[in-house]
């Protein structure tokens, strides 16, 4: 059944380019936070953060600054952790994550500790194979103890974050570099940790989608309407834990999956759908995301051929496994 936060018809006539991947709305989450848990802190390392300015005005003394050393970030945020700190790391994730994967293991996920990291990620941007990360799903849903959210659009941003403020442990939220996103949800939108909302309904097949990606599956939908195909579109915002239920509710009703991320298909959300279906729901099914190959540098119209990534490529994939179906 639809999310009832949806729009019953999500307008992909264009792109909400007024706040790309909404930082005026994590800004705003982050303030709130903040301000409702004095035990709020930030550890940065040369990066900024958002809503810096206003704990620079208003709560200095919950700022440490370290520097470039990604790994004793993830360190020092452990420690803060143990003694009853909230704490919120941010940054681009080759270095958030992946230089500090050990730290992390250790000091932060091996006892429970409550650390927000915060990282950038995706194959679309200018930085090339050393910043575009496009493996940190992969690490992080093997470390146990570890929750992953990925947001869909800016409104899920907020209310993403200002949601895991309030859950006691290690999560990684995932802030992609990627083309503007729709706007999918209503601001009465409530976020669950878990939970995979359906932000379209069709009964040929399903898109099981994570951030960015669930905007290019509306536009594969729009595609694939013309053609006399309805697709149900499954928006995985918490990729661990992941929603089983919507995933298998999904293969029942439709009979055919495709998976839509921007990251490696190689331990990514495509990994996790397999999983669940061969455990529960056999179904045919594809998976669209980066093959075995490091991301690129370049724009999305650069980039988004080379990977397969065009609403037109998505439906045709589409296509294919519905030719599959039993």
């Amino acid at each position: 059944m639809i999310s009832k936060y949806v729009k019953e018809q999500i307008d992909t006539s264009k792109r909400d380019l007024t706040d790309p991947f909404g930082s005026v709305y994590i800004e705003r989450a982050m303030i709130e936070v903040a301000k409702r848990n004095p035990n709020t802190v930030l550890v940065l390392a040369d990066v900024g953060f958002p809503a810096l300015k206003w704990y620079l005005a208003n709560a200095p003394n919950r700022i440490f600054e370290l520097g470039i050393a990604e790994a004793n970030v993830a360190t020092v945020a452990g420690g803060l952790a143990a003694e009853g700190y909230v704490v919120y790391i941010q940054g681009l994730a080759f270095a958030t994550v992946e230089r500090a994967v050990n730290q992390i293991r250790q000091c932060i996920c091996v006892d429970h500790f409550n650390v927000k990291i915060l990282g950038r990620a995706g194959a679309i941007g200018f930085l090339g194979i050393s910043h575009n990360l496009i493996e940190d799903i992969t690490i992080m849903r093997v470390m146990p103890n570890m929750v992953i959210v990925n947001p869909a659009d800016k409104i899920e941003e907020e209310k993403c974050l200002v949601t895991i403020s309030d859950y006691i442990g290690p999560v990684y939220y995932r802030m992609e570099m990627a083309d503007p996103p729709l706007r999918i949800f209503k601001d009465d939108y409530v976020f669950n940790i878990g939970t995979a909302p359906t932000v379209r309904e069709g009964g040929d097949a399903a898109i099981i989608a994570t951030g960015s990606m669930v905007t290019e599956s509306f536009f594969a939908a729009d595609l694939l309407k013309k053609e006399g195909i309805e697709v149900t579109i499954v928006n995985i915002s918490t990729i661990k834990p992941i929603d089983k239920e919507a995933i298998v509710r999904a293969a029942k009703e439709t009979g055919a999956i495709v998976t839509a991320e921007n990251h490696s298909i190689m331990g990514g959300l495509g990994d996790a759908v397999a999983a669940v279906l061969a455990e529960n729901y056999p179904t045919p099914m594809k998976m669209i995301g980066v093959k075995d190959e490091f991301s690129q540098s370049g724009n999305a119209n650069e980039l988004k051929p080379h990977f397969g990534w065009l609403p037109k490529d998505i439906a045709a994939t589409v296509k294919e496994v519905i030719k599959k179906k039993r």
